[in-house]
């Protein structure tokens, strides 16, 4: 078998699912620290029984001379290929040390005893200084050995779908609350001053037997519970009452088996917020579906808190009124206590005191207070960091200790990604009274007025942007919020931004990698950070420019299944491009220009905002690209004076898309026609199987017309065709935008072709705005400058090719038909 030494050997970047694969454990081997000299790829090895066994990946001892009993042997499979101990069974005389099946989600490991038999080991790759070892530690773990968690959130999900299964608690919340202790004890387990850990399984515990004949022996499965229920006396006893921890309500089986799954993860090292990592796992059922929230990324945490300016210095009062599993709390705890041991603050009931001062948190999920009031790093503050409150309540009704500690006008930032969802609103007429932006806003030319009158119910992310500037010193204060996308982007939302620009002043805005809430959601994010005004400015159009820092970052370090990605093969590091955002802010904050730093940022000026109708403040909208292709259109015109630019809404007759209404389908055939989506409008022959009644009260709204122009305005948006002559009267989604030409203004061919062509497909990308779904709306197609021949008679010309290229389409269906139609009648 060819064989090769991995020192020899590039990994190569692409590869088909089984090579990426290999590319994972190969990533993994190096970075525990095995020598590049001991590897082999696809080769072979001798066996005790004198029988050669191949393998993917084959470990040796450097010096090593014969090519016999390897320390380590792997084998790969295809992702989703299952596991079977035959596996384990075909290496049985081959005299490996330790074997590991891996198909790029589940790794199954297993030791040769001392009986010559292969035993399961807890799922972890060991590093090279144990796997090197003649006689493997198994009693305890050395907490040095521990390795971080890059997948944490697939194993809490497979731990999820394991205690759902079997164990003696079925509500997921309530699960949620118990790996959330286990997690707890196991970090508290690796923060005690010695290396053995008492979170592990003894070699005398281990699973015995494999397949059918696997048993977990009773008395291992009790000594496994009770040294896990002997850490939580131990926790408990180190906290008050509140802090307590109290019982662990899961069965000893479910206990042994987070232990046998979590025993060699180091909690410590693992660069994520590890609380909310496992409630996005086990609460997946019940908050984020029905509650809107997304627990924060560690790196979007880290970019906010140093976007809006906060370096933990003693009079920076910081809260979080929607703090979840206290993200950010954490990360400003740090940042305090870096501060405070730079200025001699040593002790650790000062900085304590310190953080108790400065920081506050309000949730109104107990089991969220619950979770982060218990975690290591808040146990010993003097005063409860996170309190129980709902913030959106009037302040009036808000618990005296609470007031106190957090009044209106008070704090120098306000931090927090509050929950949103289009499914939860507020409706209670005492609480949304209490905000301008519960009323109904109206846009009257290009600025929104509020009623006087009506009130709205609001989703809480729209609450939440009021309550939290409500807190803040005016003048100075600042604010940083993960806000969902449509909010700085979407047609209706306008008035939240007209009441933004009003309020504040606009500091900067990042827009979040698509991933970034993934693999739970594909709602997209963005980091607003406002300063607040010393007074409301309604007038803001008219005030002075000023400088908006911006970025579109790309790479949040995993990917849309919440998988991991490294910078490359050989490296443990998560690529991830938000570090480079906050170095580009920097030069920003120093008057340099950030797009030297990084690609991904850039500054506007006030002035775009202000020109522009529906105050977008989606970076994506202003990236130099779309300005720049803008500009370059003036320029153009500027130069060569026989083009102009119209806005495409002067220019036809009508841009429109129908109401939304329930659609009726039919198999009757003779008196429907076809339904198309937005798929169909780029087939030559649409193929659908959707038809709508011609007497339908709806097919009106929904027919097309021979010439008319369409662009799809959701999911894959953008798509642009035209109406051939056989589709007329064919009825179209409302998920189609029509476009009505005028041929005595402009040619539509011209049009079609401008809309078509790379300048078009640009400025059309620039206008898409949606936190879940990608959308463009009809007047921003209708502002789009389209650049033309100012002679009528030369854009005709060009128009006409188009018109020639639709009429030969139609032409090329019509004949397409014919000839199908003539094979099927010769075979009926």
């Amino acid at each position: 078998m060819k064989s090769s030494n991995l020192k020899s050997q590039k990994i190569p970047l692409q590869a088909n699912s089984l090579e990426s694969t290999r590319q994972e454990i190969l990533r993994r081997i190096q970075a525990s620290g095995y020598p590049p000299n001991g590897l082999l790829l696809n080769s072979s090895f001798l066996g005790k029984n004198g029988q050669n066994y191949a393998a993917d990946i084959i470990v040796f001892s450097p010096d090593a001379v014969l090519h016999i009993e390897p320390l380590l042997v792997v084998s790969i499979a295809k992702n989703g290929f299952t596991f079977s101990y035959e596996w384990v069974n075909s290496f049985q005389d081959s005299g490996a040390k330790k074997i590991i099946w891996f198909n790029g989600k589940i790794l199954k490991l297993f030791y040769l005893n001392s009986q010559e038999k292969y035993q399961e080991l807890p799922p972890f790759l060991p590093n090279w200084a144990e796997i090197n070892q003649e006689n493997s530690i198994f009693s305890q773990h050395f907490k040095s050995n521990l390795t971080p968690a890059y997948d944490l959130k697939q194993i809490l999900s497979d731990l999820h779908d394991h205690f759902y299964g079997n164990s003696n608690i079925r509500i997921p919340s309530r699960l949620g609350t118990e790996i959330q202790k286990i997690i707890l004890l196991k970090k508290f387990d690796e923060e005690q001053p010695h290396n053995r850990s008492n979170f592990y399984i003894a070699e005398n515990e281990l699973p015995q037997g494999l397949n059918g004949d696997k048993i977990i022996p009773s008395d291992a499965v009790v000594s496994v519970a009770n040294r896990l229920r002997k850490l939580l006396t131990q926790y408990d006893l180190e906290r008050n009452e509140k802090q307590k921890l109290g019982n662990l309500d899961l069965d000893d089986q479910s206990l042994y088996h987070a232990v046998f799954q979590l025993e060699r993860l180091s909690l410590k090292k693992t660069p994520t917020d590890v609380l909310g990592d496992a409630l996005e796992a086990f609460r997946v059922y019940t908050v984020k579906r029905e509650g809107g929230q997304f627990f924060t990324h560690r790196y979007v945490v880290d970019l906010a808190l140093h976007l809006v300016g906060f370096t933990g210095e003693k009079h920076q009062t910081l809260a979080d009124i929607s703090c979840g599993t206290s993200g950010f709390l954490h990360s400003a705890k740090n940042i305090i206590i870096n501060k405070a041991q730079a200025e001699s603050i040593i002790t650790e009931e000062e900085q304590n005191n310190l953080v108790s001062e400065l920081l506050i948190g309000l949730e109104v999920d107990q089991d969220l207070v619950q979770i982060s009031n218990t975690s290591p790093e808040f146990f010993s503050l003097p005063k409860m960091l996170v309190e129980r409150q709902d913030s959106l309540a009037p302040y009036g009704t808000w618990k005296k200790e609470i007031s106190e500690r957090i009044q209106p006008k008070s704090r120098y930032f306000m931090v927090g990604n509050p929950p949103f969802g289009t499914k939860i609103v507020v409706k209670d007429t005492e609480t949304l009274k209490r905000f301008s932006l519960a009323y109904a806003w109206k846009k009257a030319g290009h600025k929104w007025q509020k009623s006087t009158e009506k009130i709205v119910s609001r989703s809480p992310d729209i609450l939440f942007i009021e309550r939290n500037l409500d807190f803040l010193i005016p003048g100075i204060g600042r604010m940083v919020l993960v806000v969902p996308y449509q909010i700085l982007s979407g047609p209706k939302e306008g008035f939240v931004r007209e009441w933004l620009m009003t309020n504040c002043k606009i500091i900067a805005i990042v827009d979040l990698p698509e991933d970034t809430f993934q693999p739970y959601t594909g709602t997209k994010g963005s980091l607003l950070v406002v300063e607040k005004r010393l007074n409301p400015n309604p007038q803001w159009r008219d005030e002075l420019d000023y400088p908006i820092f911006m970025a579109c970052p790309q790479k949040i370090g995993h990917d849309r299944r919440g998988r991991p990605i490294f910078k490359n093969n050989e490296s443990a590091e998560i690529d991830v491009d938000l570090p480079e955002i906050s170095t580009a802010y920097d030069a920003f904050l120093a008057g340099n220009n950030p797009s030297q730093v990084s690609e991904l940022a850039f500054t506007i000026s006030s002035q775009f905002i202000k020109n522009n109708s529906d105050i977008r403040l989606n970076a994506a909208y202003y990236r130099p690209s779309s300005i720049d292709l803008r500009d370059k259109l003036i320029t153009i015109v500027k130069q060569d004076l026989s083009l102009t630019i119209t806005p495409l809404g002067d220019l036809v007759k009508d841009i429109f898309y129908p109401g939304r209404f329930k659609r009726e389908y039919t198999e009757d055939l003779e008196n429907s026609v076809p339904f198309l989506g937005g798929s169909n409008i780029t087939q030559l022959i649409p193929v659908t199987e959707k038809r709508i009644l011609k007497d339908s009260i709806h097919y009106q709204q929904l027919a097309l017309k021979a010439g008319w122009i369409l662009i799809t305005r959701s999911g894959t948006t953008g798509i642009v065709s035209s109406v051939p002559q056989n589709w007329e009267g064919f009825a179209a989604s409302e998920h189609i935008i029509r476009i009505i030409p005028d041929p005595e203004k402009l040619h539509p061919g011209y049009l079609y072709g401008y809309l078509k062509s790379e300048i078009g497909q640009n400025l059309l990308k620039s206008g898409i705005f949606g936190s879940v779904i990608d959308e463009i709306n009809s007047s921003y197609i209708a502002s789009i400058p389209v650049l033309h021949p100012q002679d009528k008679s030369y854009a005709d010309k060009i128009g006409g090719k188009m018109y020639k290229a639709d009429l030969l389409r139609y032409q090329a269906s019509i004949l397409i038909q014919e000839t199908t139609q003539t094979i099927e009648n010769l075979i009926i």
